[in-house]
């Protein structure tokens, strides 16, 4: 079984490594472009990629996928199946035609639940207590392919960040993965997608860390600092305009005014408050909540927007 495989990020390894320890032949790792990264912007290579060479094996960094000498480049493997986890761009359809198995996502929800880039994140942030893993065949329609097989009910803990979760996700994938290759080799049914059941999540932004202290309760910042470690975090603006990232809270029902900073650095907002235990205060390093104001005094009773 010749595999082409696609992916990116750490999550990406664990399916990957497994195909490699069962013996299939991985014949190229498509991975996403080095990126400058850190504040001394080093150019660095992919997670995957990085795992792809020290294991020998030939990577390829096409910037956009759809480019016409990437499927001329790809088409020369001649490839049984695509598997896909994580990579990072959509693949067009002359791609997803290319091997005589087909192309094979690995999915971190139970589809056609949270379909899109941030099924992980949509999770935590829904307060659901399990998730699971889809491996449906790709069509020209956002995660919407037939299931092939599932994982279901794994738990997601009140401790669980996008992190920690992702990489329960993964490394249960790898099993899963090489269960379904031997399925597709025996030629097993696919199971059609429920449409009216479906419902989607898009990409993470920056912005959508930015706590609104008029709209958001306690349970769902706490529930976004989780779904956003390690990126983008949760954050406001102090009265100072310095950005507050906050690592670490705790939950109140009391009410105080909302968005305002107490002495004891609890902050009002929907329906209670929470309590800011630790922070990153722009261009600082972390402390705790205390120790912030302590030497910020001036802003108790201030708002943050």
């Amino acid at each position: 079984m010749n595999i082409i495989y696609f992916g990116t990020p750490d999550w990406a390894i664990p399916p990957l490594e497994g195909l490699i320890s069962e013996g299939f032949q991985v014949s190229m790792v498509v991975t996403q472009p080095d990126r400058l990264t850190g504040r001394k912007k080093v150019l660095t290579p992919s997670a995957v990629k990085a795992f792809a060479l020290q294991r020998n094996l030939p990577v390829f960094s096409p910037i956009k996928i759809k480019d016409r000498d990437v499927f001329s480049h790809l088409k020369q493997k001649n490839p049984d199946l695509i598997i896909v986890c994580a990579y990072g761009q959509i693949l067009p359809q002359k791609l997803l035609g290319l091997p005589s198995f087909g192309s094979f996502n690995i999915h971190f929800s139970i589809l056609p639940k949270f379909r899109g880039a941030s099924p992980v994140q949509a999770s935590i942030l829904a307060g659901d207590s399990t998730t699971g893993i889809s491996i449906q065949k790709m069509v020209m329609k956002l995660d919407a392919g037939p299931i092939l097989s599932e994982k279901k009910s794994i738990e997601i803990l009140k401790s669980d960040t996008s992190k920690t979760l992702g990489e329960k996700l993964s490394a249960q994938s790898k099993d899963l993965l090489i269960e379904s290759i031997h399925q597709i080799i025996a030629n097993k049914g696919f199971v059609e997608q429920d449409e009216s059941k479906a419902t989607f999540c898009g990409l993470i932004k920056k912005e959508m860390g930015r706590i609104n202290w008029i709209e958001d309760t306690p349970e769902l910042i706490s529930r976004k600092l989780r779904a956003y470690d390690p990126w983008p975090g949760i954050y406001s603006y102090d009265s100072d305009g310095k950005r507050i990232n906050f690592l670490a809270i705790e939950l109140s029902s009391h009410h105080t005014k909302l968005g305002v900073i107490q002495n004891d650095f609890s902050i009002g907002c929907k329906d209670g408050s929470v309590k800011v235990k630790r922070i990153k205060p722009e261009g600082k390093r972390i402390m705790t909540g205390e120790e912030f104001l302590r030497g910020r005094s001036h802003l108790i009773n201030t708002l943050l927007s």
